[in-house]
Order: C-alpha cells, then structure tokens, then sequence
C-alpha cells in the first residue's frame, strides 16, 4: 500500500527562505522587514561604547555595519576584540537573512599568534558564494533602465569627455602614459593566470590610496587563464572573489581597479564617485538612479557601503558599462586613442571598450559632483 504525504512549508515572503513551523517563517519575515529598511544600528542593543563608537565613524545603520569587515572595524579608534565581538554577537539576530547577512571577514588569516587565533574564532572567513549560480549567470537589466542609458550615451559629447580625462600624470594630450604602463603589465600577468603583488601595488599607487602599507597578499594570486572556448572569457565577479579572498587590507574600489587593468576590454571600476551619482547615499545629487547599492560620508572621504550586494551592483555595474560600450560604437564615434594604446595591441582603431568608456564618464561624474559641491 502507498501511503501519501504531504509537508506543509512556510516562506519568509521577502527572502523565500522556508521552514517547516508557521512561526519560524513570521520571525524570519520580521527581520528582512527590519533589514530591508536599513534601521538604526540602535535595534541591534549593543553596549554603549561599541555604540558610540560606530555612531562617531558615521556608520548609523544595519546596512552599514554589515558591509564592514572586521579589520576595518578594528582600525577604528578605541575599537577593539570586545566591541568587535559585540557587534558580531548581535548580528547573529539576522543569520537566518542569507540574502541579506554579510559575516565578519577574519583580516588575520594565517598568523599564528594566540590573540590572532581568538580573533578567527570571531570573525571567520565565510564564501560569499557557496556555487557557481551567481558567478557564471547573465544579467539582464529592466527594459527601463536600457531606455535611461541610451539617452544618456545619445546626450553625452563621448569624445570630449574622453580627451579631457585627467589623473595624476594621465592626460589625452601626453597619452595617459601610466594607464598604458599598467594596462601593458596586467596583460602580461594576466596571460600568465596570475595577478602579482606588484600589480596590486603599482594600482593602489596610482590610485593614490592612502593605506598601501596595511595591504598583504601573496606574491602571485592564481587567477584562471582565459578559456578559449568559452569566447576567451573568464568570469570577472570570481576573479574578483578571488583579489578580495587573497588580498588584506585593500578597500572595494582598489579591487575593482586592479580588475579594470587587467580586463579593460570588459572591466571597470565602481568608486564612489559612480555610486554617488547613479546609486544611492549622497543627499546632494539628484541624478540617475541605476545602482542600489550606498555610499556614506566618513569624515571627508566617501565610502562605499561593501555589503554582498556591492558584488550584484558591481556585476550590474559591468553590464551597464558594455551596453554602453555597444550604443556608442553603434553610433559611430570613434574613440580617439593616443598611437601608443594601438602600437602595443591594447586597442582596435577607433573601437570604444569599457576602459574608454569609464575614462569618460569619470570626466562626467566629475563635473556632476563640482557642481553639486558648489551650490
């Protein structure tokens, strides 16, 4: 005889996780309503001096204080191993939030010193991405958001843009000589399967980052060699995976460059200049709003809240960047690269790719953000 059961499942309506017991799922749903509306770090009933502590670096919020890593929670001013274990004791209120919870990163790994080992057994290091579902899939952005961005490439003068990038020595005229340096080396890497410590290095110099003396990694991190029967391709959301998992001490925007240097003809970067004009946290511009991830003010300096959405909107940031790239060579502009970019095989004649379109939205962005500091 065949007997018939039935297993009745409840689903949190905002995560879609399930549970077998009808109050399990209203708990789960009661903190995804909480986290989706990035409360007041003041619900998690930390202790006063982890409270004040946070409340003084500016990070306000839920949303904030997941998206930091341990190390830079522990550079904090008067921050140390008790806070820190507050802080990560009272966001376990929202493990069962697997969409949502970013764990705090270990900036430690491989000392063997008996402060460091207490360290690891607070903040382990945790996969991000337990599969390769998020690494290997296309993203499609919404038919609207197409719309905004050809009238945005058909509204913008691409070439001038281009011409009047500057940073540090970088300019059109004396032929962005260190953009060609990096781009020349990272490709040399790059076909090796590896990116080095050096590379690293010589782009957070660049960058003019000022923490290059807390960053340690190996010296070579084995990235895949390009696939020549997958179109030549590997994916960049595991490269990048791969940069943060071996490289310590280095903030979001420095891995996205290393990225952008190594893959110019896919990659780009995501700063907070980009985030605070198409994403969301800076009251001042009123511009588009193509990114859901944050940016918020620290001192003087803006930084980009590194929850685990910041590699979805990085991914989506990527996407928005090569139908760009696609609408502007349909339309015939020709990019006017300086001779050396061609000689040394790093560009096709006049052809755009998302390194040149970046260059030009930089420009952009920077005149977006002097005009909104200047009202």
């Amino acid at each position: 005889m065949v007997f018939e059961k039935r297993i009745t499942t409840y689903a949190c309506s905002i995560c879609q996780m399930t549970y077998s017991q009808k109050e399990d799922a209203q708990k789960c749903e009661l903190l995804c309503n909480k986290l989706s509306k990035s409360p007041e770090i003041s619900i998690l009933g930390l202790n006063s001096r982890t409270y004040n502590i946070l409340k003084i670096a500016g990070i306000d919020s839920v949303e904030d204080a997941l998206g930091l890593t341990a190390n830079y929670l522990l550079n904090l001013k008067g921050f140390g191993q008790g806070c820190l274990e507050n802080l990560h004791q009272r966001l376990q209120l929202f493990v069962g939030q697997k969409e949502s919870l970013v764990k705090l990163r270990d900036p430690l790994k491989g000392t063997n010193t008996k402060r460091n080992a207490r360290r690891r057994q607070v903040s382990k290091i945790e996969p991000l991405f337990e599969s390769d579902e998020w690494t290997n899939r296309e993203v499609d952005l919404p038919e609207l958001l197409k719309k905004q961005i050809t009238q945005f490439v058909d509204s913008q003068n691409w070439v001038s843009l281009y011409k009047d990038y500057r940073w540090n020595c970088d300019t059109w005229e004396n032929g962005f000589p260190d953009v060609l340096r990096l781009e020349t080396q990272m490709r040399c890497s790059r076909q090796n399967g590896q990116i080095k410590r050096k590379d690293i290095l010589d782009v957070v110099n660049w960058s003019m980052y000022n923490y290059s003396r807390n960053i340690t990694s190996p010296d070579s991190i084995p990235i895949d060699k390009e696939d020549q029967e997958n179109d030549g391709k590997i994916s960049l959301l595991q490269a990048l995976i791969t940069l943060e998992q071996n490289v310590r001490g280095l903030e979001a925007t420095c891995l996205t460059k290393a990225l952008r240097f190594a893959f110019p003809n896919r990659a780009g970067t995501l700063d907070s200049r980009i985030v605070r004009v198409f994403g969301i946290g800076d009251p001042n511009v009123k511009s588009y709003q193509w990114l859901s991830i944050r940016t918020h003010k620290l001192s003087s300096v803006w930084v980009i809240s590194r929850n685990r959405m910041w590699y979805l909107e990085y991914e989506k940031w990527l996407q928005i960047l090569m139908r760009m790239v696609t609408l502007i060579n349909d339309k015939g502009v020709t990019c006017p690269h300086p001779r050396k970019f061609l000689d040394a095989g790093l560009r096709s004649e006049g052809v755009w790719i998302c390194a040149d379109v970046e260059m030009a939205i930089y420009t952009y962005l920077t005149g977006v953000l002097e005009k909104a500091e200047n009202k």
